[in-house]
């Protein structure tokens, strides 16, 4: 089995601080060492031994962590400063930053580029927003910081809403207490003057003129109760949750003070002891008060349209709880997010876990890893997907493109979600669940495309020989690696020393390419002098390994990523046969005409003097091609079915995953045929921003834009760059 690399290659200069130690595997001790190792991977060792050096690759990403820009305005958005300093020749200035924000945590971009130096720093730089050092306390804030955003327009139109309605109540008893009595009474008129008014009216006159034979009505003592009633709840939510936080932050009480972030996000942060349960109830506590206030709106509306019925209104709001709310009034209530470690959330019931899931509360579960995941403990990704309901993601600081989107996507939801995190590359594959993006569980889940091509994400590493010369090798973060850096899994590794190095030892992921795995598996440790050794690992954490990666196979079929490469290479085969069967045929032909015209007497034509074109393959192929010689022409194999990339545009149909999203985009342009594939209809029927705006978003990146219809205004040529990409 081929398991494909996501690889990312390292600058010379980062690549060279490990070092190799000399071989000696000739050695007299080499063969006692061989029996040693096998007995060590087949039962492990002692689980109390000298702690292990870190893993080399993820020694060298940690050397490579750069903070994160959390950009400022309506809509904020996240990135990495190794993302907005790309070239090399700002690793400096990226590792000046970097180690600003490790002394001084959160902090002004404006303020940062001061303390650098503005001199040296690009103007290609945002000088907005804030800078976070890339560590587990920022990850609750950069999540804060999309989801006060995302919610800020539903909490001002609800906002907007209550002040309407409490002044529409307010005007209703202020009538009702105007047929009062003692609303007619002398004092009562003169209060209404004022100082000024009182010189120029006559209260007592004006009094006797305003009483009248027969008093008008007064509201009902039941009706008037309940305005009453929905205007204190009205000036209680005015007065005490309208300027409230967006969003509830729980903590376990020792990190509340590492979490100054959060209150300038937009949140609070308090603190948790009781796991699932106390978020349960603590969230239970929020949906009662706010579906109080959505009772009270109810009630002013009818109440104020003179449209309210007891007895078709009455038990109906009694029985009314926060399910009945609306999208836009949920997305207005202070979300609850939880945040917890991997090891504490698979430590507590997940029953309790489940039961949250499935509730449709509005709570979101932050997991965050910082180097302490267990890669034997439950996989709660595949728990919560098992439920459909909730929002789940899976990514990481390192994919600062893919944690935006994750992110974005949980502040906009309304329903449960789970989010895992990492602060470190996860052996975990990055990917969204999300049951609100279309109506098939392939439209819901979407992984990584780089995750698709590759279980872990793998980098090319370097280090210097001690006998010179360069030793380079490509490296991942399985969940062995993970293993390695914590304590209880210490007897699973044992270091090998130079000595012992044998051929037949292979690297882990060489090892678990190998269709029969053959020899002794191990990964590369790097000490804090970035000298390199080799820690074997035992049968266990192997077979740990498979497991992950047929849970990764398991979210490729998931995401149709598989089916789709499997076709694509299917096509691409029967592509490049169909074109050497015709440049076969073409050749053949040609060299029949040309014997034909060598045994007649008369003079050779011309076109037989020129090369001849080989025929372009018919799209069908069983179809015969027919030659189509024309002079100093190559062979070029036609696609099936496609127009020119610089004319029409045109979609791959055979790649369509019915996804539906190019659907969302224009649902005249785009249309499905007999097998539920995309085509495109009629492109006078959209715009050239439609076609790019689908190719972005189409995941079989199977949609080519073409060039733009003479006229067409949303032709930008920075449109028509992008489109260029899909063509």
């Amino acid at each position: 089995m081929r398991i494909p690399v996501n690889e990312m290659t390292l600058t010379a200069q980062e690549t060279t601080e490990f070092t190799l130690p000399a071989e000696s595997p000739d050695s007299p001790e080499a063969s006692r060492w061989r029996d040693k190792l096998l007995t060590f991977h087949l039962a492990g060792g002692d689980p109390h031994a000298s702690p292990l050096p870190q893993p080399a690759v993820v020694k060298r990403i940690n050397d490579l962590k750069f903070p994160i820009h959390l950009s400022a305005g309506e809509s904020p958005a996240i990135s990495s400063l190794a993302d907005l300093l790309p070239s090399p020749a700002m690793d400096a200035l990226a590792c000046s930053f970097r180690d600003l924000a490790a002394r001084t945590g959160s902090i002004p971009m404006a303020a940062a580029r001061e303390q650098i130096g503005a001199g040296n720093v690009p103007s290609p730089l945002p000088s907005e927003g804030v800078l976070l050092p890339a560590d587990a306390a920022a990850l609750p804030v950069l999540h804060g910081a999309l989801l006060a955003s995302a919610r800020r327009p539903a909490r001002q139109r609800l906002a907007a809403e209550v002040t309407r309605l409490r002044s529409r109540l307010r005007d209703l008893l202020a009538v009702d207490d105007s047929h009062t009595p003692q609303a007619k009474s002398p004092e009562a008129v003169a209060s209404t003057f004022g100082a000024e008014g009182r010189l120029f009216f006559d209260a007592t006159s004006l009094s006797a003129a305003l009483r009248k034979p027969i008093a008008p009505p007064r509201m009902e003592p039941e009706r008037r109760r309940r305005i009453e009633e929905a205007l204190a709840a009205l000036e209680l939510y005015l007065r005490d949750a309208r300027d409230g936080p967006a969003f509830w932050v729980l903590l376990p009480e020792q990190e509340i003070s590492a979490q100054p972030g959060i209150a300038a996000a937009g949140g609070c942060a308090i603190p948790n002891g009781d796991g699932v349960s106390g978020v349960l109830r603590f969230s239970d506590r929020i949906l009662h008060q706010m579906a109080a206030l959505f009772r009270a709106i109810r009630t002013a509306r009818l109440e104020s349209e003179g449209a309210f019925h007891p007895e078709t209104h009455e038990e109906r709001l009694q029985r009314f709880d926060w399910r009945g709310a609306t999208g836009d009034e949920l997305a207005a209530v202070p979300v609850v997010v939880a945040c917890q470690s991997a090891a504490s959330l698979a430590a507590t019931r997940l029953d309790d876990l489940a039961r949250l899931l499935r509730s449709g509360r509005p709570v979101q579960i932050l997991v965050i890893d910082d180097g302490d995941w267990d890669p034997a403990s439950p996989d709660l990704a595949s728990l919560a997907i098992a439920h459909q309901d909730a929002l789940v993601a899976c990514s990481s600081l390192t994919e600062t493109a893919h944690l935006n989107g994750c992110l974005a996507a949980m502040a906009a939801a309304t329903r449960p979600a789970l989010a895992l995190l990492s602060v470190h590359p996860s052996p975990l594959p990055p990917f969204l669940y999300h049951p609100d993006s279309g109506t098939s569980f392939s439209a819901h889940f979407r992984l990584l495309h780089e995750s698709a091509e590759a279980p872990w994400k793998s980098v090319t590493l370097s280090a210097a020989r001690e006998g010179g010369g360069l030793f380079e090798w490509k490296d991942a973060v399985t969940p062995a690696h993970a293993a390695a850096m914590l304590p209880q899994y210490r007897g699973h590794f044992q270091v090998i020393p130079p000595r012992a190095w044998d051929p037949s030892q292979a690297e882990l992921t060489a090892f678990l390419e190998q269709p029969a795995s053959e020899g002794l598996p191990y990964i590369w440790l790097a000490d804090s002098n970035g000298l390199l050794q080799r820690a074997l690992v035992t049968a266990g954490l192997v077979d740990l390994c498979r497991r992950h990666l047929q849970s990764w196979k398991t979210l490729r079929d998931m995401a149709g990523e598989a089916s789709a490469a499997q076709l694509r290479k299917e096509l691409e085969a029967s592509s490049a046969a169909a074109a050497r069967q015709a440049r076969q045929e073409g050749a053949r032909e040609a060299i029949q005409r040309l014997v034909a015209a060598l045994m007649s007497r008369e003079s050779l034509p011309a076109s037989l003097l020129a090369t001849p074109l080989p025929p372009r393959p018919a799209p069908q192929p069983q179809a015969q091609p027919q030659p189509q010689p024309q002079p100093q022409a190559q062979t070029q194999p036609a696609k099936p079915q496609e127009p020119s990339p610089a004319a029409d545009p045109y979609i791959d149909s055979y790649l369509c995953t019915s996804c539906n999203d190019c659907m969302k985009v224009n649902a005249r342009l785009f249309l499905y045929d007999g097998n539920k594939q995309a085509y495109i209809s009629d492109p006078k029927l959209g715009a050239f921003a439609d076609l790019v705006k689908a190719a972005e978003g189409c995941p079989a990146k199977c949609i080519h834009p073409g060039a733009p219809r003479p006229g067409d205004t949303t032709a930008t040529p920075q449109l028509i760059a992008k489109a260029a990409k899909f063509n």
